[in-house]
């Protein structure tokens, strides 16, 4: 590896293989953020079974107009970190990615996760 730099005079690497000169890869840095957009009450401290976290899906997911699926994140003494929309559907699907699933634990440092969704047309949630 050799040392270039370019027209700015910003160093970068380049791999020189045989007569051939391969130019390095420029690598942007970036920032993910997880940002507070709103909050709910939640009356318990700690989600202790399906049917707490429903009471906080409940109320999050009512009175939607499509499909949603969202991600409840858990702290390691199961105390509810942050709710997130992983993915809107259409009018009868939602078709979610892992990634979309993970991106929000991952940021909230949850230990684990609860996920729902619901059905527009029956009004119900799964």
């Amino acid at each position: 590896m050799e040392k270039v730099y370019d027209l700015n005079g910003e160093f970068s690497k380049s791999n020189v293989c045989g007569n051939e000169r391969v130019a390095a890869k420029r690598v942007d840095i970036v920032s993910v953020r997880l940002v507070k957009e709103a909050s709910l009450m939640y009356k318990r401290r700690f989600v202790g079974s399906p049917d707490h976290a429903y009471e906080i899906f409940k109320d999050f997911l009512e009175d939607l107009d499509r499909e949603v699926f969202v991600v409840l994140t858990l702290d390691t003494k199961n105390r509810p970190l942050a709710v997130n929309v992983a993915h809107v559907g259409n009018l009868n699907s939602s078709i979610v990615s892992p990634a979309c699933v993970l991106r929000v634990a991952i940021l909230s440092s949850a230990n684990s996760i609860m996920v729902a969704h619901n059905h527009r047309i029956i009004g119900k949630l799964d």
